[in-house]
């Protein structure tokens, strides 16, 4: 499909919405109590509070509960219900991909095209996320670069994590406990006490424990991999002691353990004919994780302007130690040890003026700074081992503004910019299968990249919003990994998007019509090559269309139907990828890995009032056309088109208090993939598979206060 024919849908399906003749055809409930198709949800998007169908950007937004009633619990989850987002495992590492746009350098001098960030601090780490989805009051999931107010990396788009916050004058919390199978057993919960009428506290944390999905058969062993051992604690007060004056501090930690995901290799050319259940000849990891972050947001208000200052900052002590040993097919014994501690730091001071009728004005200064130090990690083979002792250094630094002013009650203009200074220092050295001990390059790599928005918004009527925007957004270069040449570097990537969009409410707001279609060109693409070097391979475009659409059909039944489509593709004169044996693949105009054609999520909620309490019936869904999990875009790196299914059963008291449901995921045992490629470990050449979860299922039980 062409872009002028997304185009031309997209305004197809606003005039179809926006029509009388068409929404008239629709037989609204009678009832006058009947719940809106969807609430009201308030988003920060804007870095202000709007609602979500007068934010004039696409973006998805679940709340805290919907994602506690889906068990929505980890990152990987989260696509099962988002089909805007595609998740790829790297080892024990995720990254995201948003539009097609995706970072597969995770290592210490990589960073993500899909920024991350949990409750305003940023991370490049994405490890740890799995420990953060408890005691959520909402998670954004933004689309499309973010170069002016969120700026640092995010070139695909955001994933905001914002957890409940406490609230003075309320005593008020959960519990939730879940079983399942995988000997699965684990429960969140929270409790909110006010102190006085200043002060309120807010106590919340999670455990879980599961038992791996794959059974690995390797040399005098037999195990489980890819369990969950984790726990997290969150802590938090806030403090009002003036009107116009308030400050939150949270500390969280964390802890995860266990063997973590781990790959089926198997012998070159194999395609698809895998057990993802029982894995032979495989390479189990196990990884032991524990994060301290401690948090903070000051909020001075009645300034000039009847404006806001507001100091967003914290800092992160993250420890990792990684294991890996095992033997592949072929008989080659791998051993990787990797040990590291970083420490981030964020800091952002920023004004916000009171919106007016006419004029809305934002303003800042960031700050970030992430060291690696040490960075230790060994791998032995047979033929010889190879260490890595490495320092690493990264600092941002930028400034930032937006203004939105109305030419007319109708009309709105936005314009925002920012400016960005980034470096990166690596020392320290890396000694090579030869013996031969290279010293890093202390030479900083140093960027930076004027970025900037411009966005016009009509508001046709109070529930029909048509908008278009242009974004540039920018993510700064680092040293390649290359172990036969690490003192390599490569450049920063760039790209520059166009959106136009309409979001609409009809039938006194009980259906939402969204749709968008969409244009992004990506320059200096940073493509991670099989040998480990990072480089800039070249251009990448993509272009396609989102929709999303919310029903309440009648009082107690609700369908949801959303759907992207995406056209993601090499440009001309792409540097040349290794095709996983000795030689060459050039990618020109090849489809871009983990950047599916179609991705449709649909889902029914039937309700049925019985008197004590609500039962509620939900089934939902997810297809995705075939993934390339790899740039060289071979068969056997493409993992199939797939559908999975998910059901649950609710009920809830008629007072709200307690709550109990069954549910099952994925409940056809789906084989997905979560990554495909090639490997070269000693003389033998390996197809590597992952996968997502398969078919589980469980109970939860709930109590609110």
């Amino acid at each position: 499909m062409s872009f002028k024919k997304a185009a031309k849908l997209l305004a197809t399906t606003s005039l179809l919405a926006a029509s009388p003749v068409v929404a008239q055809q629709l037989d609204a409930p009678k009832r006058t109590n009947a719940k809106p198709a969807v609430d009201e949800i308030v988003v920060t998007a804007t870095r202000s509070e709007t609602t979500l169908q007068k934010t004039p950007m696409a973006l998805n937004v679940y709340s805290g509960q919907d994602l506690l009633e889906q068990n929505v619990t980890t990152l990987q989850s989260l696509q099962a219900i988002d089909p805007s987002i595609n998740i790829t495992q790297a080892g024990t590492t995720p990254y995201v991909a948003i539009r097609g746009i995706q970072s597969t350098n995770t290592t210490e001098v990589g960073n993500p095209s899909v920024s991350i960030a949990r409750d305003g601090f940023f991370t490049s780490r994405t490890l740890s996320l799995g420990m953060s989805f408890y005691d959520l009051d909402r998670i954004e999931v933004l689309k499309g670069p973010q170069g002016t107010l969120f700026g640092r990396s995010s070139t695909g788009g955001l994933v905001n994590i914002i957890t409940a916050k406490p609230r003075i004058g309320e005593v008020s919390g959960y519990a939730n406990a879940v079983v399942g199978n995988y000997s699965l057993f684990g429960g969140e919960g929270a409790v909110n006490v006010p102190i006085g009428d200043k002060i309120a506290v807010r106590l919340s944390g999670f455990g879980r424990s599961r038992d791996g999905y794959r059974k690995i058969t390797g040399t005098n062993f037999v195990q489980r991999s890819e369990d969950d051992k984790s726990y997290s604690g969150r802590a938090q007060i806030l403090v009002r002691p003036f009107e116009n004056f308030d400050i939150l501090v949270r500390y969280q930690k964390d802890h995860s353990g266990g063997v973590g995901p781990v790959e089926q290799a198997a012998p070159f050319g194999v395609i698809y004919n895998l057990d993802p259940n029982n894995f032979s000849g495989t390479v189990p990891s196990s990884a032991d994780l524990d994060v301290e972050r401690v948090t903070w947001v000051g909020n001075l208000s009645d300034l000039p302007g009847d404006g806001t200052l507001t100091y967003t900052g914290g800092t992160e002590l993250f420890k990792a130690d990684i294991v890996t040993d095992g033997t592949v097919p072929g008989g080659t014994t791998v051993n990787l040890t990797r040990s590291e501690t970083i420490r981030t730091v964020n800091h952002e001071l920023r004004y916000a003026a009171k919106p007016t009728d006419a004029l809305s004005l934002q303003f800042g200064v960031y700050y970030f700074r992430e060291r690696n130090d040490p960075l230790v990690a060994k791998v032995v083979l047979p033929f010889g081992a190879q260490t890595f002792n490495y320092d690493v250094v990264s600092t941002s630094k930028a400034i930032f503004g937006q203004a939105s002013y109305n030419l007319t009650p109708e009309f709105k203009v936005t314009v925002g910019a920012r400016k960005t200074w980034d470096s990166v220092t690596r020392t320290g050295s890396n000694t090579g299968f030869t013996g031969v001990t290279t010293v890093a390059n202390a030479v900083p790599n140093k960027s930076d990249k004027f970025t900037y928005r411009f966005g016009l918004d009509w508001e046709v009527n109070p529930t029909s919003l048509i908008y278009a925007k242009f974004d540039t957004g920018y993510k700064p270069g680092g040293f390649s990994t290359d172990v036969a040449n690490p003192n390599n570097s490569f450049g920063p990537e760039t790209v520059q998007s166009f959106e136009l969009g309409s979001k609409n409410r009809f039938l006194d707001n009980r259906l939402t019509v969204n749709a968008n279609v969409f244009y992004q060109v990506l320059d200096g693409f940073q493509a991670r090559l099989q040998s480990g070097a990072t480089v800039n391979a070249g251009k990448t475009k993509t272009y396609g269309f989102e929709f999303s659409t919310s029903a309440r059909v009648a009082e107690l039944t609700k369908i949801d139907f959303s759907g992207t489509y995406l056209h993601g593709r090499f440009g001309d004169n792409v540097v040349p990828f290794l095709n996983g044996t000795d030689g060459t693949v050039d990618v020109s105009g090849k489809r871009l890995a983990n950047a599916p054609s179609w991705v449709l999520v649909g889902a029914i909620e039937q309700g049925f009032d019985i008197g004590v309490g609500l039962v509620t019936a939900r089934v939902d869904g997810k297809y995705s056309s075939p993934v390339q999990y790899a740039n060289i875009g071979n068969p056997d790196t493409t993992g199939p088109a797939y559908a999975i299914g998910n059901a649950s059963l609710r009920f809830e008291s008629a007072d709200k208090i307690w709550n109990f449901q069954i549910f099952v995921r994925n409940f056809t045992n789906e084989k997905v993939f979560a990554r495909a490629t090639r490997q070269r470990v000693g003389s033998a050449f390996l197809n590597t598979f992952m996968f997502q979860a398969p078919r589980t299922f469980g109970a939860q039980f709930g109590v609110r206060f």
